[in-house]
């Protein structure tokens, strides 16, 4: 009798275990699947914002370029300086970026990680930023190893109306003209797109031939 009931505990006790083994096999598979289908459609997610944000971007590069830059704008280096007399004092084009410290931290940095390899840029290339003063722009230049020459304009004075996008963005200034040229914005998500465009201002501008 002892012999039947042992035997019968064991037998119950493999049937519970298989029970649950297969339980858990059950939910493993349910939660991989929910992960996939979740990670998907992150991804969706991901790629309609990229093109959402590309279509916004092409139609301020549209939209924009060309336009004048208000020649009244002060820029604060060691001294002030109005954009009028920049524009005077460059003697062949510029390329600027253009961010706000209320921006995307990590586009900002995406876009100076690609400008940093290109030496011809950096020769011709200059700083628009907005910090609460300019000793904050020194800071930030100072940490991030930055030699470019850098303008902090103030709080609420707008380069362009593409500023209210809280994103960096890239122009190209001319001597004595308060136009822009090439207007372009750099997707952190896409750096090739960034690395096409500043080989092709650098070709275009300032690269001899």
């Amino acid at each position: 009798m002892k012999n039947i009931k042992a035997d019968y505990f064991i037998y119950a006790f493999f049937v519970i275990a298989g029970a649950c083994v297969v339980f858990l096999c059950i939910q493993n598979v349910k939660q991989r699947d929910t992960i996939q289908s979740m990670v998907k459609v992150n991804q969706v997610k991901e790629q309609s914002l990229i093109i959402e944000n590309e279509r916004k971007y092409n139609y301020f590069s549209l939209k924009e370029n060309g336009i004048e830059i208000n020649k009244s704008i002060l820029l604060e280096d060691s001294a002030k300086i109005l954009f009028s007399n920049y524009i005077k004092s460059i003697k062949r084009p510029r390329l600027i970026l253009r961010f706000s410290y209320l921006g995307c931290n990590a586009c900002i940095d995406s876009a100076l990680s690609k400008l940093k390899k290109y030496d011809d840029l950096q020769e011709n290339a200059a700083i628009f930023a907005t910090y609460r003063n300019k000793i904050d722009l020194f800071k930030f230049n100072t940490v991030n190893r930055i030699t470019l020459p850098s303008y902090n304009i103030k709080e609420g004075e707008k380069v362009l109306r593409a500023d209210e996008l809280l994103l960096p963005y890239m122009f190209i200034l001319k001597p004595n003209n308060n136009q822009i040229y090439d207007l372009f914005f750099p997707i952190k998500e896409e750096p090739k797109r960034t690395e096409e465009y500043l080989e092709t201002i650098a070709e275009k501008y300032f690269i001899k031939s």
